[in-house]
């Protein structure tokens, strides 16, 4: 019943902290350089 393919939006929304201790700060830098990713990166190639 119903339908069975199809697509799914899901809006994500991300929310940080008002202040932003050095340890967070360095967490996420360190984290940045051992996972960089571009979401950009095909949409990029492609035009």
């Amino acid at each position: 019943k119903g339908i069975k393919n199809g697509h799914h939006y899901v809006d994500v929304q991300i929310v940080m902290p008002e202040t932003i201790d050095e340890d967070l700060e360095n967490a996420m830098m360190d984290w940045r350089k051992k996972h960089s990713y571009n979401p950009r990166k095909k949409k990029e190639r492609a035009s």
